[in-house]
């Protein structure tokens, strides 16, 4: 028995604009004018509670429109602007793990296809999208627009929607996870190295975050930046961050409560001092600490010249709402 899936929303969309209704296969067949490429590339074809399936083979296709100047093979006339209509959007459902589907677009009545391929991948419902100015760097007035679904493989293909929509592809900057804590955060301890350090020394910062109770804290947010005008740079480690410029990384903590990246100066000035702006306390039940930690009042320095690294806590620092921190290294 085929689910029922749910319908493309009604927006700014080529078929809903042009025919007044969208290519939703709530009415059959959408209006495809051709079926292709022999009759069985695609078999047991049917519509039913508004989705699309069939069997197909080899070189499936179905096209919208006159692709090939053949005459009275249009339903209705095609006339798709991708100024206007530049992103499509499919609902669909392949049996097989992965196939490559593809896209063919006639411009007026030029004897030249432009085709665009790409890999779908899964078995569960998908959205698949893509922007055919951008991606597959497509542009005019398109007379016929044909959809292969899979190629080259034996599968069972359903279709819920098809669309073009009038959509605009934002820029935008560096993605970052949010992260969900396991644990309220109540300490955070810096391990840097000692000055100084050679040009072209890689050396890593360590950053570990505990809870009340000394438990590590995993999936908290943490920032370290170097301060304006210092040298070197931050750069990832085996774990994974995202730089937000190249003097300043983000990251989450891992199940350990730890965040680490590298540290490269670029000159022969040594790190002389970490600088960690005020903010207001943490919120803490732990007695006081051992003299490489310290409260919330207070901040310790405790170094260990032969192994050659500082264990700094820092338990006042900046805190935003997102629980992120921000570390400032200065080379005077």
């Amino acid at each position: 028995m085929l689910a029922r899936c749910p319908r493309a929303r009604q927006g700014a969309d080529y078929a809903t604009e042009a025919y007044g209704k969208p290519w939703d296969f709530a009415d059959n067949l959408a209006g495809i004018d051709q079926w292709g490429n022999k009759p069985e590339y695609v078999q047991n074809r049917k519509v039913e509670n508004g989705i699309l399936s069939m069997d197909v083979t080899e070189d499936p296709w179905f096209i919208w429109g006159d692709m090939w100047g053949q005459v009275d093979t249009a339903q209705r006339k095609v006339a798709i602007d991708l100024d206007r209509f530049p992103i499509l959007e499919m609902k669909v459902r392949q049996s097989v793990p992965s196939a490559e589907w593809n896209v063919y677009g006639r411009v007026g009545k030029s004897d030249s296809l432009l085709l665009y391929k790409w890999q779908v991948t899964g078995t569960g419902w998908q959205r698949l999208r893509v922007d055919l100015r951008k991606q597959a760097h497509w542009k005019g007035v398109l007379s016929a627009f044909r959809i292969d679904p899979t190629r080259g493989v034996t599968a069972h293909v359903e279709m819920a929607w098809v669309r073009l929509i009038a959509a605009t592809t934002l820029e935008h900057g560096h993605v970052e996870t949010i992260g969900r804590p396991n644990g309220v955060p109540a300490s955070i301890t810096l391990t840097a190295p000692d000055p100084p350090l050679p040009t072209g020394a890689v050396s890593v910062l360590h950053c570990a975050v505990q809870d009340a109770a000394g438990k590590p804290v995993a999936g908290q947010p943490i920032t370290v930046a170097l301060k304006n005008g210092s040298g070197g740079e931050l750069q990832q480690t085996g774990q994974r961050s995202l730089a937000l410029g190249p003097q300043t990384r983000t990251g989450l903590t891992d199940e350990g409560g730890s965040l680490e990246v590298k540290y490269s100066p670029v000159t022969s000035r040594a790190i002389r001092r970490i600088h960690w702006s005020p903010a207001p306390r943490l919120p803490t039940s732990s007695p006081r600490p051992s003299r490489s930690r310290s409260s919330p009042a207070r901040r310790t320095i405790s170094s260990s010249r032969r192994r050659g690294r500082s264990r700094r806590t820092w338990p006042k620092c900046r805190y935003s709402s997102l629980r992120r921190l921000r570390t400032s290294m200065t080379i005077p």
